[in-house]
């Protein structure tokens, strides 16, 4: 029996597991993700619930990675998860950990579920129903992977049964490839002016509506300041509401300020080295990986201050100014980074220092690897032992049948 174990063992180690991830909505970080983890595992199939987007042509690239995109439209769990049977895997890795992508993977019932929680999937459900529908499917999940250690403790304040890993994710290095400032403004035509970015998604979330009453306010004080903004445009109103707000305050595109929407994943490094400071102000957060990406482009960041957040891996060095969500507090916190030179030097050395120690995508993703690997042969073993104990039943009982 144990010699057969030790077979069973060498050969798990051997042969590369076969991975079947499911991401939900078109997210971009989800793809060097899954480019990350493939290094360790075989990604063999990438199942896409939304619409192509350019950063798809990354995976498509890779030889062993079958990219499935199926329309959201009359999609049911149910019909995806007779999908999901018919696919060669022996593990589901789920992006996010809601809807039809978990439902769909858990129906399946055919393979071990993980289930990767973003702070939007956890951190502002304030309906009821909403929370018992997902802690239900948390539950049913094999584990959760948390984004960030105050994430977890939500996660296990809802159900204290889960079991639950953190993982920072961290970002792919070879998108922000080093390049000097003056350098990454020429390929953007930007001016040489004090340049504030805001690299969230266009949404009350993010709360961008302060960033530019902020920066209408901070203008007046200094005429050299140039707001940039880039992200997804989430609400149509609302950035059209954005839009109004700068004309009636007389700010011209292309002097003042420039909205540059969404960038393609290989071009937002730009915007970082071009930048001399970034705001970030988030109403609920876990980690997001715009920090690292600032991190690692050595772009100072003023952060709203959210306890949770304060918590994490910026607990004592000191990676990013912390402000209040006050128009008058961030506009000193964007006049210290302005006239300080010390302070900006400060927050980019202790910034590289956490991305190196937290933030490499290479390092997480094969710490998770490692993590899914032991709980899918623990798995194994478990059905492996099951099957021995019901092949030694089965001879007892032929022997016992003989002699009858």
């Amino acid at each position: 029996m144990l010699h057969i174990q030790k077979i069973y063992l060498i050969y798990i180690l051997v042969f590369k597991m076969k991975v079947c991830i499911i991401n939900s909505g078109s997210t971009v970080l989800t793809i060097p993700r899954a480019i990350a983890l493939n290094n360790y595992m075989e990604v063999n199939n990438f199942i896409e619930l939304g619409n192509e987007i350019k950063e798809h042509k990354y995976l498509q690239k890779i030889d062993n990675m079958n990219v499935h995109f199926f329309s959201t439209t009359r999609l049911t769990a149910y019909k995806l998860s007779k999908k999901l049977k018919q696919l060669e895997k022996d593990v589901y890795i789920v992006f996010f950990s809601a809807g039809t992508a978990l439902i769909s993977s858990i129906l399946a019932n055919d393979r071990p579920v993980v289930a990767i929680c973003m702070g939007s999937d956890v951190l502002h459900l304030e309906n009821k129903f909403s929370l018992f529908f997902k802690r239900n499917f948390w539950r049913d999940s094999d584990i959760l992977i948390a984004k960030s250690k105050n994430l977890k403790k939500s996660l296990l304040r809802y159900n204290n049964k889960l079991v639950v890993d953190v993982n920072y994710w961290g970002i792919d290095k070879s998108f922000f490839k080093n390049i000097k400032k003056q350098e990454a403004r020429t390929l953007l035509n930007l001016p040489s002016k004090y340049i504030i970015l805001s690299p969230r998604t266009f949404s009350s979330l993010y709360n961008i509506n302060l960033i530019i009453d902020t920066f209408i306010s901070y203008k007046k004080k200094n005429n050299n300041a140039f707001l940039l903004l880039i992200g997804r445009i989430s609400d149509k109103v609302f950035f059209s509401a954005m839009k109004e707000k700068f004309k009636k305050n007389n700010l011209v595109e292309g002097i003042d300020y420039r909205i540059d929407g969404h960038i393609e994943y290989n071009k937002i490094s730009r915007y970082y080295f071009a930048s001399d400071v970034a705001l970030s102000f988030a109403s609920t957060e876990g980690f997001p990986t715009t920090l690292f990406e600032l991190f690692k482009c050595k772009c100072p960041a003023i952060v709203g201050y959210i306890p949770s957040l304060k918590d994490e891996i910026i607990n004592h060095n000191k990676e990013v100014l912390f402000s209040k969500f006050d128009i008058n507090d961030i506009s000193e916190n964007l006049h210290k980074i302005y006239s300080d030179q010390e302070i900006r030097n400060t927050l980019i050395k202790n910034g590289l220092k956490s991305y190196n120690e937290f933030g490499i995508i290479e390092n997480n993703a094969k710490k998770l690897s490692l993590v899914i690997n032991s709980l899918v042969h623990k798995n194994s073993l478990a059905t492996y032992y099951k099957n021995i104990f019901i092949y030694l039943l089965e001879v007892l009982y032929n022997k016992f049948n003989k002699k009858k």
